[in-house]
């Protein structure tokens, strides 16, 4: 496998699963990691409900146009993650294949492409702390609170592949929602503070 491992989404029409996916893989891998989609039968055009719940979740994916699966593309990725369509992908000796059971999005409304999109997310999190080293730290993916209030949800520790430094992706449970990449240094730091002297975030 590469330094900077590639993965590539493949579904159907690549209008919905897919592109779901492909959107958490680069918002919680960053740089760390390089996202590809397509589709055996790709859609004129993405699912608006799909961009409208990942909207929810801090991630744009407007941007997004589905894109016919490629042969070149399945030989240089390390990963290949098929929803569906299994059959339509060629296989490469020494590539890592896996197939996603995930209800198809495609005529649903929102209500019942959240749950989707969460087993998504939770699967996309599995694959990313498989594929990039994990540091040997005491952080580990769960609920957080911080020292002056608020929860975040830690859904990935590993490694920066340039710095070698442990680094945490998290995702705040208020207000705006996005994810943020701290390092662990910083996640895990002892302030005093009006008073506060702990860790800057407590495992709850």
């Amino acid at each position: 496998m590469s330094d900077v491992p590639m993965i590539l989404f493949v579904c159907v029409h690549n209008a919905g699963r897919s592109q779901m996916a492909a959107g958490y893989a680069r918002a919680l891998g960053g740089d760390r990691v390089r996202v590809l989609s397509g589709g055996s039968e790709p859609g004129s055009q993405i699912n608006p409900v799909a961009v409208a719940a990942m909207a929810e979740e801090g991630i744009d994916i407007t941007g997004a146009v589905p894109q016919l699966l490629s042969t070149s593309d399945v030989q240089a990725s390390d990963a290949v993650i098929t929803m569906g369509c299994g059959d339509a992908c060629p296989i490469f000796p020494g590539k890592r294949y896996e197939d996603w059971e995930l209800t198809d999005p495609a005529g649903k409304g929102i209500d019942e492409v959240r749950p989707i999109r969460d087993d998504i997310k939770r699967r996309v999190s599995d694959l990313l702390g498989s594929l990039l080293p994990t540091p040997d730290v005491s952080v580990e993916p769960g609920r957080y609170r911080h020292f002056k209030g608020g929860e975040y949800d830690v859904v990935l520790v590993a490694k920066d592949v340039e710095t070698e430094e442990p680094v945490v992706v998290y995702q705040a449970l208020y207000g705006e929602r996005g994810h943020w990449v701290r390092s662990l240094a910083d996640f895990t730091a002892w302030v005093s503070r009006d008073g506060y002297e702990g860790p800057r975030f407590v495992r709850v």
